[in-house]
């Protein structure tokens, strides 16, 4: 899956990668038409990741490529990808996704389903490994699932995000 951003941040071009991956994941918002002009951190929730792309795609127009690990996990998938960004020829990023593993869960997990009803309480979310904050440790979702934090089928928290240190360590090596 690869889209490029310009120099304001925008997404100025997707791949057929992209169109199949959000439609392969209910992303009809998604939609090329969607999103072409669009900048990028309008679809990340929380300010700490918004930083840590910007601070990416900084590197990236100073001609590095760089390459973090992530989480893209949906309901009943359990997906760890990588994502590279590199400078393209034109002066655009060009951000790929690579599929490192996928595994299907068990059973589904309703925190990450975006169709079932939110409740008022808060659950925070590492926004890059997809674990989540509990008791003040940060733990993996499928580890806790029959937490009732976690909420039932019929409504589940609200996810607000945030970056764990574990993340935050890995994507700023040694900085």
């Amino acid at each position: 899956m690869e889209y490029c951003i310009d120099e304001q941040d925008r997404i100025c071009r997707v791949d057929e990668g992209w169109m199949a991956f959000a439609r392969s994941n209910g992303g009809d918002l998604l939609r090329p038409d969607a999103v072409i002009g669009c900048r990028v951190t309008d679809f990340i929730a929380d300010l700490t990741t918004r930083e840590i792309y910007r601070t990416l795609y900084d590197r990236v127009r100073k001609g590095a490529t760089c390459t973090v690990p992530f989480r893209c996990d949906s309901p009943a998938l359990r997906r760890r990808l990588t994502l590279r960004l590199s400078p393209t020829s034109d002066a655009l990023v060009r951000t790929e996704s690579f599929l490192v593993a996928e595994e299907v869960r068990k059973m589904a997990l309703p925190i990450l389903d975006p169709t079932i009803p939110r409740s008022a309480d808060k659950l925070m979310m590492c926004s890059w490994c997809l674990r989540v904050r509990l008791d003040g440790r940060w733990r993996e979702l499928d580890d806790v699932r029959d937490d009732p934090r976690l909420g039932a089928v019929d409504q589940v928290p609200r996810t607000e995000y945030e970056i764990c240190m574990s993340c935050l360590t890995s994507i700023y090596p040694g900085d």
